[in-house]
C-alpha cells in the first residue's frame, strides 16, 4: 500500500513555540491565513488541520523561532497509510448540516451575542488581547509553584498566581463588555479610578486592571452614533389653496 508522509507539529510542540514567541492566536492566523478557529482547534486538541496547513504552520514557527535563536522539537515527517482519513477541522456556521449542530450553533449565537455599539475592528482587538492574556496565563499556569521559608508558598509564586487571576479577570471584564453588558464603565477600565474616589471594589479592581488595558480604550470605545440633521424643510401651510392663489 502506498505511503505519503505527512509533516509532524504536535500539540505540546506548537504551544510551546507560541508561548516562548508570545505568538497570539489570531497574529498566526494572519500571518498563515489559516482560519483562527481551526488554529484553536488544533491548539486544544492536536488535530483539524490538513497537512499542507500543518507544513504551512511549522514553517512559520520555525522561521520566527530561528530570528530568535531557538528551534522547534519534532521536525521531520511521520509516515501515514494512504487511505487514512485526515482530521478534519471544527465544523463552522457554513458546514452545519445535522439538526443537532444547527442547534448548538444557533444557541452560541444567542448566548454570545456581540453588542452593536462594536464594530469589526473593535471586536478583533479585544479577541485579540484576550487570547493575548491566555498565551501569558498557559504560560504562567506551567511554572513551577515553589514553597516559601517563613510562608506556604514564596514570593514569586504568590505574585505569578495573582498575574493569573488578574488575566483571568481583564479576559472576563473584556467579553462582557463585547455583549454589551460591561460590568465596570469602561473609561475606569482603562483610565483607571483617582485613588482619592475609589469607594467601591469595583473602583479598586478598575484601578488594579487599568494599567495593562490602558492602551485599549480608544479600541473599545464604542462609536459614536451620528447626529441627527436638523430638519430645515419649512413646513407647509394648513388649509386648502385657492384656485388662482399662490401656494
Amino acid at each position: 500500500m502506498p505511503i505519503k508522509k505527512t509533516p509532524i507539529l504536535s500539540k505540546e510542540d506548537f504551544e510551546e513555540a507560541i508561548v516562548s514567541l508570545r505568538l497570539s492566536i489570531s497574529e498566526l492566523a494572519r500571518e498563515t491565513a489559516i482560519p483562527r478557529q481551526y488554529l484553536s482547534h488544533f491548539r486544544s486538541y492536536g488535530d483539524g488541520l490538513k497537512p499542507e496547513q500543518v507544513a504551512k504552520v511549522r514553517d512559520y514557527l520555525e522561521a520566527k523561532l530561528a530570528e530568535n535563536g531557538m528551534a522547534l522539537e519534532g521536525r521531520g515527517d511521520e509516515t501515514e497509510a494512504e487511505g487514512e482519513p485526515t482530521p478534519q477541522a471544527a465544523p463552522t456556521l457554513s458546514d452545519l448540516d445535522t439538526r443537532e449542530d444547527m442547534a448548538r450553533a444557533l444557541l452560541c449565537v444567542r448566548h454570545f451575542a456581540l453588542s452593536p455599539a462594536l464594530d469589526c475592528d473593535q471586536i478583533t482587538a479585544a479577541l485579540e488581547r484576550m487570547d493575548t492574556n491566555d498565551t501569558t496565563i498557559r504560560a504562567l499556569l506551567a511554572m513551577e509553584a515553589v514553597h516559601g521559608f517563613m510562608s506556604e508558598w514564596d514570593s514569586k509564586t504568590e505574585s505569578r498566581l495573582q498575574e493569573v487571576f488578574g488575566l483571568l479577570a481583564e479576559n472576563f471584564l473584556l467579553f462582557r463588555h463585547l455583549q454589551g453588558r460591561s460590568l465596570v464603565p469602561l473609561a475606569n477600565l482603562t483610565e483607571g479610578v483617582d485613588e482619592r474616589e475609589i469607594k467601591t471594589i469595583g473602583d479598586l479592581m478598575a484601578g488594579l486592571l487599568a494599567g495593562s488595558l490602558r492602551d485599549m480604550g480608544d479600541k473599545l470605545k464604542p462609536k459614536a452614533a451620528p447626529a441627527e440633521e436638523p430638519d430645515t424643510t419649512q413646513a407647509q401651510p394648513i388649509g386648502l389653496l385657492i384656485e388662482g392663489e399662490a401656494a
